[in-house]
């Protein structure tokens, strides 16, 4: 009998895992790719917890106009509210999933770090930016297809880069960087 309420137990631990895991954890987005594409339904849908609010789980695009699902990528998410932004990173006129799923830089507290998920047209899907991921806080910079990321960069510091995509050949480009350490006097 004791076998059988212990596992009792452990199930329904189980299914309320889930459940929480579920409810507090899924976010989602709406959002236009561009105008003739249509609308995209992006959402994070966590599968396991790793560590307190940690969690592993999947990026899952939807049409929004028939929920049919056309793309799945793998995440784990170490920030305890992980959020997206929407903007045309790379100035091709489609717009791009910035997921804000972990911490980037120096130490703690760090600077938020994130997926950057880029639509490419041709194959009607979001591939991750290697050059962008990861590295700190994205925004939109003056110029048209550059972007600028930063992140701390030592204990008192922080560093803006800059970076700029070449639409031609596919590749982003360094064209500036500034800051860094605090100066000692």
């Amino acid at each position: 009998m004791y076998h059988i309420v212990t596992m009792f137990f452990v199930v329904c631990l189980f299914i309320s895992q889930i459940s929480l895991l579920h409810a507090e954890n899924l976010i989602e987005k709406r959002f236009s790719v561009e105008m003739n594409v249509g609308e995209v339904l992006v959402r994070y849908e966590p599968k396991k917890i790793l560590d307190n609010h940690y969690s592993k789980g999947r990026l899952n695009f939807f049409w929004a106009s028939s929920m049919t699902q056309f793309q799945s990528v793998e995440s784990i998410v170490l920030l305890f509210e992980p959020q997206f932004d929407i903007i045309d990173v790379n100035g091709d006129g489609f717009n791009d999933v910035v997921f804000y799923n972990q911490y980037a830089g120096y130490g703690s507290p760090a600077t938020r770090g994130a997926h950057v998920l880029i639509y490419v047209p041709k194959r009607k899907k979001f591939f991750q930016s290697v050059t962008l991921s990861d590295r700190g806080e994205i925004s939109l910079a003056k110029t048209k297809g550059c972007t600028l990321v930063n992140f701390k960069s030592g204990p008192t510091g922080y560093t803006t880069e800059e970076w700029c995509f070449n639409l031609k050949t596919g590749r982003w480009k360094l064209v500036h960087s500034e800051g860094g350490e605090a100066e000692i006097e």
